[in-house]
């Protein structure tokens, strides 16, 4: 399916919701719909942080094809690091080992930071 103007089929979890640029040679990016939650505590008190993940696919100008999907997290209203799927996939590991560490009260070893 193209959308609004998009001369390549957007993937599946594209939104269908663009801006697009007014210049054929400028960019835009296909977006999966938003992903809020909520964090405990900020940096410098205790009110609450929204993070924000987006999944999202660069296309350089109207004519290009996408770029490969990049997974975006990010903390309040600061844009994050973008992540490869595998990337994603590891940090996912390494959040879902600190968080059984931390309900278990016990650090026996840290998770693996490989990349």
């Amino acid at each position: 399916m193209t959308s609004g103007g998009v001369p390549f089929p957007c993937p599946p979890w594209c939104t269908g919701e663009h801006d697009m640029p007014e210049h054929p040679d400028d960019g835009f990016h296909h977006r999966a719909p938003e992903v809020t939650m909520t964090a405990e505590h900020g940096l410098y008190d205790d009110d609450p942080v929204p993070v924000r993940v987006h999944l999202k696919s660069w296309v350089p100008r109207l004519t290009a094809e996408p770029q490969p999907p990049v997974i975006e997290v990010s903390a309040d209203r600061d844009p994050g690091p973008q992540m490869t799927p595998d990337q994603a996939r590891h940090l996912a590991g390494i959040l879902m080992e600190f968080a059984e560490l931390a309900e278990v009260g016990q650090r026996d070893s840290p998770p693996s930071t490989g990349g």
